[in-house]
Order: C-alpha cells, then sequence, then structure tokens
C-alpha cells in the first residue's frame, strides 16, 4: 500500500479504486532509466503543439511580411487587433490598404482550405475599424489578400481573395 500519504491517490479502474503511489511510479520509472517510455501530460503536449503552430505563424507572417516589401509595400500593422477581430499584416501600397491573412499549413491548397466565411466577416469588420484610424476612412481603397506558406516556407499571394473564395 502507500505509506507517504502525501503521494497517494486512488486510481479508478472500472468500479473498482486502486491505490496509485506517486513516490513508488517514479522511484520504479527511475529505475528504469532510458527504458522507460516517456509520458508527457496532456496540458504540456497542448501548449507544446500550441507554441508550434505560434511559431509557424509568426515565421508564415515573417516571410509574407518581406515578400510584401520587396514588392515596395509599406507595413503599417502586423497582428492589428480591433474590437471584432485581427487582421495579421496591413499594408498601403500604391494607395491602395492591403489587409492580408497569413496562412500555413502542408500545403498551399490546405492553408486555404482553412479560411472560413465566418473568418472571413470578421476580418472585414476589422479592417472597417481599421479605416477609421486613416486620413480617407472609408473612402480608402482597400483589398484583401490571403497569403499562404506552404510546410517547405514557400509563400503564394491570392490577391483579392476575398473576391475568389
Amino acid at each position: 500500500m502507500c505509506d507517504r500519504e502525501i503521494g497517494c491517490f486512488f486510481v479508478i479502474l472500472g468500479t473498482r479504486a486502486m491505490p496509485f503511489d506517486l513516490f513508488d511510479y517514479a522511484d520504479q520509472q527511475a529505475a528504469l532509466g532510458d527504458a522507460a517510455p516517456m509520458v508527457t501530460p496532456p496540458v504540456a503536449a497542448r501548449q507544446r503543439r500550441g507554441r508550434c503552430a505560434y511559431d509557424r505563424g509568426r515565421a508564415a507572417e515573417e516571410t509574407v511580411l518581406r515578400r510584401y516589401e520587396a514588392r515596395g509595400a509599406r507595413c503599417l500593422a502586423r497582428r492589428w487587433r480591433g474590437q471584432s477581430g485581427e487582421i495579421d499584416l496591413i499594408f498601403r501600397h500604391q494607395g491602395v490598404i492591403l489587409c492580408v491573412e497569413v496562412k500555413s499549413a502542408a500545403t498551399h491548397e490546405r492553408a486555404l482550405e482553412s479560411l472560413s466565411t465566418a473568418q472571413m466577416a470578421r476580418i472585414y469588420t476589422a479592417a472597417s475599424e481599421f479605416l477609421g484610424q486613416v486620413p480617407e476612412g472609408q473612402l480608402a481603397e482597400l483589398r484583401f489578400d490571403v497569403a499562404t506558406v506552404d510546410g517547405m516556407g514557400v509563400p503564394r499571394i491570392l490577391e483579392n481573395a476575398f473576391g475568389h473564395l
């Protein structure tokens, strides 16, 4: 049984509760050394996946940012957040304000598939909020692009994408 009360709890198996000693388990795992299977708590695994997705997204945005700047566009905002949503990148190029949604996935097609109509609606509304901050306001010429980045880090830009999707 468990003589160290602090490390003991019961694991319910079916209808029976079995005592489980954390200290005993840790001692057994330590004795196994490298042969012990690595058990990752679900929360830690979820956090790691989330962090990886966040880092991939940031890298994709940086790639797309450089591509637009190479074309002569000036970045006005990155990850601009309004009350209704977020716009990944906002540029001004030849008098046009460009709102760019960046998507990354293994393939460009899969990245495009991940853009929902609800997300497009939020981006439209957020863009309307953003236009309240520019001198020309709602009269500004506006374009919505989608930039996809595949698993190899290759960007593809679909200009005026919301008109195509």
